[in-house]
């Protein structure tokens, strides 16, 4: 499988709008998954997180003015995607012995 559509799978489970879960089209997320991509291959990981939570911008909702009775369950949704990009790009990275 393609880095890209690896990482467009995560992406797109991570849905930040529920859009494809709506039915919209496997290709709704790309600009947020070239942007990922363009960071791990700039081994910038450690800007994941912002991309993440900034995208909810895009759609007219901020994501950093969660209300705070749903900023637990948006802070896990942010976690848990970051943590399976962090594995993917680990499992990339990992040197050869």
């Amino acid at each position: 499988m393609s880095d890209f559509l690896a990482i467009r799978e995560i992406v797109n489970e991570f849905d930040p709008m529920g859009l494809i879960g709506m039915g919209a089209h496997d290709d709704e997320h790309d600009r947020l998954t070239q942007k990922i991509i363009r960071n791990l291959y700039d081994h910038n990981i450690d800007k994941i997180k912002d991309l993440l939570i900034d995208y909810y911008d895009e759609y007219g909702s901020s994501g950093r003015d969660i209300k705070e009775e749903y900023q637990e369950s948006f802070n896990s949704k942010i976690q848990t995607t970051y943590n399976q990009i962090e594995v993917w790009y680990l499992n990339k990275n990992k040197p050869i012995d």
